[in-house]
């Protein structure tokens, strides 16, 4: 606890000593210093004003005295103190004569302490008011200035008088002396040598001459010279040719700097010689008129006055040479070189011609369109040109070209293009995706405008990212498409691209994009397949809507009829019944004279043994056995349709027309039995019965009969489905 007491109290005792440091530091800047390097000025008033520097002003109204010595001719001296105020920081006194020496300060606030300074003559302190410039008149070259003396002074002294005039436009001034006579009050003076139409500021100060200290300047007053005939222009000319042979030349005219405007310009007068034909022709042009001659392919000579109301400016003249000599001239300037310098630019070149000793140095803003805004200047006996300062902007693109002057008459030019200093662009290229594909991405962008480059562009760099991956691709500042290949298929990128100078790069905005799962090779593919797949199910179908009939028989064919057959002297009927097409045959019943004598026998054993008539009923209605029903022939050979069964009455069935009628309904009653299909024989035969012979008995005769062959059986082992098969009862 006592050590934690005693640190604060060394901490405090600190604090207050630091405290105290720096209250006197202030107090000793805050008193005011003892007087030293005193200088007094005397007026003609009688009033002596001492000052010097001191460390804090001292209050207005504190107590001064100085003191004053005269010295008399027997060589005695009077020293004395005469009182003063301070005012402003001077000790002010008055009535001071002025053949006396002042050689000490006094000021009250510093006791009785006198503060010494070279004793001085109290008129060679003297300080006249400024004079007065009465009036200032311009002339020809020339401005007249009247001036005269304060009037409250005394005219007894010489005045040296100073005369400063400057010009507006320049930011240096020149001066002239002149001066005023003992007695003389007023005082004129010629300013020679000047500017015609010029504005000038004039300002005047005087001192005694010989002595003293000078006056502060005078009030100024600001007047023009005279106007006079404008001065020969600096004549400057852009040609634009055109594919037809015309030509447009733009003039352009700029005043000397060392022969500024000598009035106000009120109109152009342009005349032109066509060398050819040596046809003048003249042209009047107003002061803001830009002028602009259309020419042929010939040489002229074009001669430019300005003229105002004082009168007409010399003939500036230039030379448009031909489209032919334009053609079939020489570049005259070789290795032409360009160097951009802190706030200069300096051209270097060589001449092949050494008889050439002028050029004319063009240049323009790669932003500046106009004809109008080139600039141009005019050298002699150099091949070297530096700029003045401050005429270019930086980062922006420049075109010089040098002319060669040959007996004033412009050659062909050299030309080069640079940029006055570089920086990165100020925006990047703007880019969008055009396709994407599985693998791939087609980016496009466009050129960055000319005003945000800030540089040449020596290559873009494209930068593309899947994820934390990150790719960069470079190219030549002349593409502005390129192709992302093997990328990921079906992935999300993120891509931009950036525009490098020699100073650094820029990026553009940025692009989101998702790569394909198929590509449309892999699709392709696919949808030929699938259109012929269509066009062949679709084609197929078509046909089979058209052809049913056909192609059934083709890809489907008929099961071959088991042959049934019956034994001799037993009456057989086969009975088809009715079917949803044509071309169905239905083999519904057989009929036999006995149960027991029903064995299936080959159909040519049969045939042999008795003579059978067979009757067909087809879709209801009996018909005997025709080649319509084909289906018939694979059950019975050719030697069997042949045979003649006329003589075997044991299996010919005679039905009476009188009882058709009946044998139908009878016919009828036994159909409404279920017939049991096989699936083997489903597409041929619908249903077999076999029929007792009780049953057909009574339909045995008939008006019309016809013989027909009809295999049933089989000698080794007869074929009869025995699902389709049923033996009806007995009559």
């Amino acid at each position: 606890m006592s050590s934690l007491c005693k640190m604060s109290q060394i901490k405090g005792f600190f604090f207050v000593l630091w405290n105290l440091t720096v209250l006197c530091k202030f107090c000793l800047n805050a008193l005011p210093q003892k007087p030293e390097n005193i200088s007094c000025i005397y007026y003609y008033n009688d009033d002596l004003n001492c000052s010097w520097a001191s460390g804090r002003e001292i209050p207005n109204g504190t107590n001064c005295s100085v003191t004053i010595v005269r010295y008399f001719s027997n060589g005695s001296k009077t020293a004395n103190d005469k009182n003063g105020t301070m005012k402003n920081g001077s000790c002010i006194a008055k009535y001071i004569p002025s053949m006396s020496y002042v050689t000490q300060v006094k000021v009250q606030l510093f006791g009785e302490e006198a503060f010494s300074l070279t004793p001085q003559r109290v008129n060679h302190l003297l300080k006249p008011d400024p004079p007065e410039i009465v009036k200032v008149k311009g002339m020809k070259e020339m401005l007249r200035v009247d001036l005269r003396r304060n009037p409250e002074e005394p005219n007894f002294d010489p005045f040296m008088c100073q005369i400063r005039y400057q010009a507006t436009t320049k930011n240096t001034s020149a001066y002239a002396n002149v001066q005023i006579k003992r007695v003389e009050t007023e005082k004129s003076l010629n300013l020679t040598g000047l500017w015609n139409f010029t504005n000038y500021t004039v300002a005047v100060r005087c001192k005694v001459n010989g002595f003293g200290q000078w006056s502060d300047w005078s009030n100024r007053v600001t007047k023009r010279t005279e106007e006079q005939a404008p001065l020969k222009v600096d004549l400057w000319r852009v040609i634009e040719t055109y594919p037809n042979g015309t030509r447009n030349v733009h003039l352009l005219w700029k005043i000397h700097k060392e022969f500024p405007s000598s009035g106000i310009i009120t109109g152009y007068t342009v005349k032109y010689i066509a060398e050819r034909v040596n046809t003048t022709f003249e042209k009047k042009y107003n002061q803001n008129e830009p002028v602009i001659l259309s020419l042929t392919e010939d040489a002229y000579t074009i001669s430019f006055t300005a003229h105002n109301s004082a009168g007409d400016s010399p003939e500036a003249t230039i030379r448009i040479p031909s489209k032919h000599e334009e053609t079939i001239e020489q570049k005259r300037i070789t290795r032409l070189k360009a160097s951009a310098l802190q706030d200069k630019m300096v051209l270097t070149w060589d001449s092949t011609n050494s008889g050439i000793n002028s050029y004319i140095i063009e240049w323009r803003d790669a932003l500046e369109k106009g004809a109008n805004k080139r600039s141009w200047h005019r050298i002699t006996n150099v091949t070297e040109w530096t700029s003045p300062k401050g005429i270019f902007k930086d980062y922006r693109y420049y075109t010089f070209s040098v002319y060669p002057l040959c007996k004033d008459e412009i050659k062909k030019p050299t030309s080069i293009s640079i940029y006055f200093h570089e920086s990165v662009p100020s925006t990047g290229p703007q880019a969008e995706v055009k396709n994407t594909g599985k693998d791939y991405a087609i980016i496009t962008w466009k050129e960055i405008p000319e005003a945000d480059r800030n540089g040449v562009i020596i290559n873009y760099t494209i930068i593309y990212e899947e994820g934390n991956k990150r790719f960069e691709e470079t190219v030549d500042s002349s593409i502005l498409k390129y192709n992302l290949k093997s990328l990921q298929p079906n992935t999300n990128y993120r891509a931009w691209i950036k525009a490098n100078t020699i100073i650094g790069g820029t990026k553009g905005n940025e692009m989101y994009f998702f790569t394909k799962l198929f590509n449309t090779t892999d699709i392709i593919p696919a949808i030929v397949f699938i259109g012929i797949f269509m066009t062949c199910f679709l084609s197929f179908g078509l046909l089979w809507a058209l052809k049913y009939k056909t192609i059934k028989r083709i890809c489907w064919p008929q099961i071959p009829h088991p042959v049934i057959a019956s034994c001799p002297a037993i009456s057989e009927k086969i009975i088809l019944g009715n079917s949803s097409s044509e071309d169905d045959i239905n083999i519904l019943k057989l009929d036999t004279c006995r149960e027991n004598e029903l064995p299936l026998l080959n159909p040519e054993n049969c045939f042999k043994q008795a003579n059978v008539t067979a009757k067909i009923a087809v879709a209801g209605q009996e018909t005997f056995y025709t080649g319509e029903y084909k289906a018939l022939d694979c059950f019975l050979p050719g030697s069997s349709l042949n045979h003649d069964f006329s003589n075997q009455p044991l299996l010919t069935t005679k039905r009476d027309s009188e009882s058709s009628a009946k044998e139908e309904m009878q016919y009828q009653e036994n159909f409404q039995e279920k017939n049991e299909f096989n699936s083997y024989l489903k597409n041929s035969v619908c249903s077999r019965e076999f029929l007792d012979c009780e049953t057909v008995g009574q339909n045995t005769k008939e008006p019309e009969t016809k013989a027909s062959s009809l295999a049933c059986c089989s000698a080794e082992g007869p074929y009869v489905a025995p699902d389709t098969v049923k033996l009806l009862s007995k009559c």
